[in-house]
C-alpha cells in the first residue's frame, strides 16, 4: 500500500474495506491450522475459478482437515521416487510468466470511489511479472519447504489456501509424494504496478476482482513448484547478508531493516541454480501516474542478480511496512532496463531510469557483499506452521464488516453482526534451514514488529533470522503496540486490522517455538 491519497483514504477507507467483500471477501470460518485440505474445500476450488471469496460459495468453504480417506498420507514419501543424491540438500528453481493478457485494474495507488473512469488501468506491458519458486529439500530427512516470489501486490489467505490445497494435491498426484501445502511459502513483491488482486482500486461497487487472473496467477505458481520439485538435484547452498538504502515511516527514533539476505544454490560441478534474495521495501518507484504493468525495481533487480551469479533470481520482501527504497535516477546506463517495454506518456525518461537504478544499486549492494559469504550449514531443514487470533480493533474495520464481508478469515461470521464480534484469524510459517530462520509475517510488517518476533528467535535459539513479510497472508500493514501511539502513522494505522496483532503474533510464535508465554 502507499500514501499516495491519503486524504482519499481517511474519508472513504470504509467503503474501501466494504467494496472488498464484493469481489475479495473471505467470510466464514477457515478452521484450525493444519495443510490437509478436506473434500469440500477441493470442490470448492472448481468454483473459485468462477467467483471469488466474497461470492455465496464462500460460506461452504470448510475446514482443511480429513483429506479422502484412502489416502494414508503418513505412509508416503517426501521426495521423489527414483533420485538418488549426494549432498545433504537438493534443490532447484522454476519460474512462470504472470503477466495479465489484456489490460486490468492496478493495484496499490489511489482509490477511485465508484467511477470506472477515474480507476488507473493498465495501458500497456513495460516488463513481465513473473511467479518463481524455490524448492529446497533435505535429503536425509526429506523435509521440503519452498519459497515463492510473485510479482503482486498481495495475496489473501483465501488464495493462499487455495494454492495449498492444490499443490499438496498436484504433488501427491504427479509424485506420489506427502508435501503439506503451507510448506509453499508464497509472498507478494507488493509491486504497485501489478494487478489489482484485492478488489479494491478498481470501481469495487458491484465490480469482483479479476478472479480469471488471480486463478492463472495461483495455478501458474503451483506449476512452477511441480516443475520444480521434479527437478530436485544435488546442490550447494551459500548465503551472505548485506545492507542497502531505505527509508521508514514514523516517529524517531524509527527502527529500520536495511539487510540484504541472499541465498545462492549451485550444483556440485559449479553451475548456478538460483539466487533467493531478501530485501525490505515497497516496489513504489514509479509512483502513481504509471499505467504500465511492470515488478517495478524488483524487475532490474532479478536482471542485475542473473548477469552476476546466472541461474534464476528469486525475490521475496521484507519488514517492507512504511518502507521505501532509496530512488537513484543515474547509475551511468544509456537505456533503461526494458528499453522496449510499454512507456506511459506521463512518465519521462527519468521516471523510467529511476526503476532500473533503484533495482541495480539493491544488486549492486548484493553483489558487493558477496565477500562475506558462507556456506549454509548441513543441519538439515525443520519446518513449522500454524495459525492464531486476534481481536481486530480497528474501528472502521468493525463498522465495515458489520454490514459486508472483508477479506479476512472470521471466526464466526454470524457474529458480525454482534456487539461482540469474533476474532479474526491468520497463519504464518517458520523455516529453518541449516543456520537461516526463515519467518513469514502476514501483512507488511513493520521493521519495529520484525525486530519484536526476532528477539523471540533469539531467545529460542534460533540464528540468523529472516523476515519473509506479506507472505502466506496479507492484512495490511502490521505495526507494533508502541506505533498504535504514533500520530504520523494515523494512515497505516488506518489501514491495519489492529493494535493486537502483534501481541497474538508474538504469543503464537513463542508458543510455535517452545517459550513460555
Amino acid at each position: 500500500m502507499s500514501r499516495h491519497g491519503a486524504m482519499g483514504w481517511a474519508v472513504v477507507v470504509g467503503g474501501a474495506l466494504l467494496a472488498c467483500g464484493g469481489g475479495g471477501g473471505g467470510g466464514g470460518d477457515l478452521g484450525p491450522a493444519s495443510d490437509v485440505p478436506s473434500e469440500a474445500s477441493l470442490d470448492l476450488m472448481d468454483a473459485a475459478d468462477a467467483g471469488g471469496p466474497g461470492d455465496e460459495a464462500s460460506a461452504s468453504h470448510e475446514t482443511l482437515t480429513d483429506f479422502p480417506p484412502d489416502i494414508d498420507w503418513a505412509s508416503l514419501p517426501r521426495l521423489p521416487a527414483g533420485k538418488v543424491f549426494t549432498t545433504r540438500y537438493a534443490a532447484a528453481v522454476a519460474s512462470r510468466d504472470i503477466t495479465p493478457e489484456k489490460n486490468i485494474f492496478m493495484g496499490g495507488f489511489g482509490f477511485c470511489g465508484g467511477n470506472a473512469a477515474a480507476c488507473r488501468e493498465s495501458q500497456g506491458v513495460h516488463d513481465p511479472l513473473f511467479a518463481r519458486v524455490v524448492v529446497l529439500a533435505d535429503t536425509e530427512t526429506g523435509e521440503v519447504v519452498a519459497f515463492a516470489g510473485v510479482d503482486s501486490v498481495g495475496l489473501f489467505l483465501w488464495d493462499q489456501r487455495l494454492m495449498h490445497e492444490a499443490a499438496q494435491l498436484r504433488l501427491y498426484e504427479e509424485y506420489g509424494v506427502f508435501f503439506e501445502g503451507a510448506r509453499l511459502m508464497v509472498g507478494a513483491s507488493h509491486s504497485h504496478a501489478a494487478p489489482d488482486t484485492a478488489g479494491l482500486w478498481g470501481p469495487m461497487f458491484g465490480v469482483p476482482r479479476e478472479e480469471a487472473y488471480i486463478a492463472m496467477l495461483r495455478e501458474r505458481t503451483v506449476d512452477a513448484l511441480v516443475e520444480a520439485f521434479g527437478a530436485l538435484d544435488d546442490v550447494v547452498l551459500t548465503w551472505w547478508k548485506g545492507s542497502s538504502p531505505n527509508g521508514t515511516d514514523g516517529s524517531a527514533p524509527v527502527v529500520e531493516d536495511r539487510d540484504l539476505f541472499v541465498v545462492r544454490g549451485v550444483r556440485p560441478g559449479g553451475e548456478p541454480v538460483f539466487t533467493l534474495a531478501r530485501w525490505s521495501s515497497h516496489p513504489t518507484a514509479y509512483g502513481h501516474k504509471n499505467n504500465g504493468i511492470s515488478a517495478d525495481w524488483v524487475g532490474p533487480f532479478r536482471l542485475k542478480m542473473e548477469q552476476e551469479f546466472g541461474g534464476v533470481a528469486v525475490f521475496m520482501n521484507g519488514n517492507l511496512g512504511g518502507t521505501y527504497p532509496d530512488r537513484p535516477t543515474e547509475c551511468g546506463l544509456s537505456e533503461e532496463a526494458y528499453p522496449n517495454g510499454f512507456k506511459d506518456p506521463d512518465l519521462s525518461p527519468t521516471d523510467f531510469m529511476k526503476v532500473t537504478c533503484t533495482g541495480y544499486q539493491v544488486a549492486d549492494n548484493a553483489i558487493a557483499a558477496k565477500g562475506g559469504e558462507a556456506p549454509v550449514a548441513e543441519t538439515g531443514i525443520e519446518f513449522w506452521h500454524t495459525r492464531f487470533g486476534f481481536y481486530p480493533d480497528n474501528a472502521t474495520l468493525l463498522l465495515a464488516a458489520k454490514v459486508a464481508e472483508v477479506p479476512f478469515a472470521w471466526g464466526d461470521p454470524e457474529a458480525l453482526l454482534s456487539e461482540n464480534p469474533p476474532d479474526m484469524f491468520t497463519e504464518f510459517s517458520l523455516a529453518r534451514v541449516g543456520d537461516l530462520t526463515f519467518l513469514t509475517t502476514p501483512g507488511e510488517s513493520f521493521p519495529a514488529f520484525g525486530e519484536s518476533a526476532k528477539a523471540v528467535l533469539a531467545e529460542a535459539g534460533f540464528s540468523n533470522p529472516i523476515i519473509l513479510g506479506i507472505t502466506q497472508d496479507w492484512l495490511g500493514y502490521l505495526l507494533t503496540e508502541e506505533q498504535w501511539k504514533d500520530p504520523l502513522l494515523s494512515y497505516h494505522q488506518g489501514l491495519s486490522p489492529g493494535r493486537k496483532v502483534q501481541p497474538a503474533f508474538l504469543a503464537a510464535l513463542r508458543s510455535l517455538v517452545g517459550l513460555s508465554p
